[in-house]
């Protein structure tokens, strides 16, 4: 790279450093030139406020069911306490009559 190029390379560095540092905080704001007067800066005073703690709820478990002989979505949407219709979309079932016996089933946890 000749000369000139290693200089302007090195401005725009040295430019997008301080220009990164100031955005960081780590340099004040540049200066005022003479005969102007400089912006006040506003400053905030922090007072601790409460934060209220966050409550711990349980968290619904899916449990999973695995069908046995002579079972179907209504009887065991029954033993759950579910719909059918719960089920079905716990399960993305498209076709309900294609259930058989060994399958797994989500079961959505119940509404209160």
């Amino acid at each position: 790279m000749d000369r000139i190029a290693r200089l302007v390379v090195t401005a725009l560095v040295l430019f997008w450093i301080v220009a990164l540092a100031r955005t960081c905080g780590l340099l004040g704001a540049p200066s005022t030139p003479a005969g102007n007067t400089p912006t006040p800066e506003v400053t905030a005073t922090l007072r601790p406020t409460h934060t209220p703690r966050p409550t711990l709820t349980a968290t619904p478990v899916m449990e999973i069911h695995v069908v046995q002989a002579g079972e179907s979505l209504w009887s065991i949407s029954q033993q759950y306490g579910i719909t059918v219709e719960d089920l079905i979309m716990a399960n993305d079932l498209i076709d309900p009559s294609r259930l058989r016996v060994g399958d797994e089933l989500r079961i959505p946890p119940t509404k209160p």
